[in-house]
């Protein structure tokens, strides 16, 4: 399955705690929760569930190149740091692409800047045939 969101990637943000008089309400961050719906809503639209078996995902993060950013470098060594930006992706897939993220066997990440438009590309594969760290 693979998937294109259309979307700036961003680092998952921490929840939020508001207290209401006796009640303490936890809730996440509005930009966090609008860039989850965005993959979900795309992996639905896919039909993309699939089922409780061993996975291997690729993410690349495409991010804007700042103005302040030289034109020769590719790579951004800036935050977001690519875990977050990861954590982001998988917890949003989990329940609607797969069932746990423990089903992931292997996982390809990068990030990169780019003059096109910011998106996020995730290419999710059942077939975990090439191991890449023997035994």
């Amino acid at each position: 399955m693979k998937l294109v969101i259309n979307a700036m990637p961003m680092g998952k943000e921490r929840p939020r705690t508001v207290r209401k008089g006796n009640k303490i309400i936890i809730y996440t961050p509005k930009k966090t929760e609008h860039l989850t719906n965005l993959i979900r809503d795309k992996v639905i639209k896919e039909k993309g569930y699939l089922g409780a078996i061993p996975l291997r995902v690729t993410i690349i993060h495409y991010i804007s190149r700042p103005k302040s950013a030289p034109k020769s470098r590719v790579y951004p060594t800036v935050r977001p740091d690519l875990d977050n930006l990861n954590k982001l992706v998988l917890d949003a897939l989990q329940g609607f692409a797969y069932a746990d993220d423990g089903q992931i066997v292997t996982l390809v990440s990068a990030k990169r800047y780019t003059i096109d438009s910011p998106r996020i590309e995730v290419e999710i594969e059942t077939k975990v045939e090439i191991d890449i760290f023997p035994r």
